[in-house]
């Protein structure tokens, strides 16, 4: 993808044009915003329906990113993917991404057990390396 873009007068806000292999896709909005260090706002839109928002703060000492971006597919169906980045991870919330299925009720039981009973686990070490 090339990019052309040409700042205002202040300097926030962007206007770009997109060239791809499918011909050509204007961004038709765009905006860049940081009012302090750590913090912005950025988004764009495009006439060939993709779109996208992201901001962003320091929380502690870590960093919290969170957006959204959609588009929409050759055959018309409309996709979008909100999202969290933080010290945990990328955190994708769309409704076409698979989700995990539930834990059986008997491996959460296991699971609360030998959260509670952690001297299990010693034992258990303990004899592994008596096995090795």
């Amino acid at each position: 993808m090339m990019l052309v873009k040409g700042a205002s007068a202040e300097g926030r806000m962007l206007k770009s044009k997109a060239m791809t292999k499918e011909g050509g896709a204007e961004i038709v909005d765009m905006g860049f915003d940081m009012d302090e260090p750590g913090r912005y706002v950025y988004h764009f839109k495009t006439n060939n329906g993709i779109a996208m928002m992201e901001q962003a703060a320091l929380e502690k000492d870590a960093g919290k990113v969170q957006g959204s971006y959609e588009w929409t597919s050759p055959e018309g169906q409309n996709f979008k993917v909100e999202y969290v980045a933080d010290e945990l991870g990328y955190h994708p919330v769309a409704a076409h991404l698979p989700v995990a299925p539930e834990i059986p009720v008997a491996i959460q039981r296991s699971l609360e057990w030998n959260a509670a009973h952690p001297e299990e686990d010693k034992e258990a070490e303990m004899y592994m390396a008596k096995m090795a």
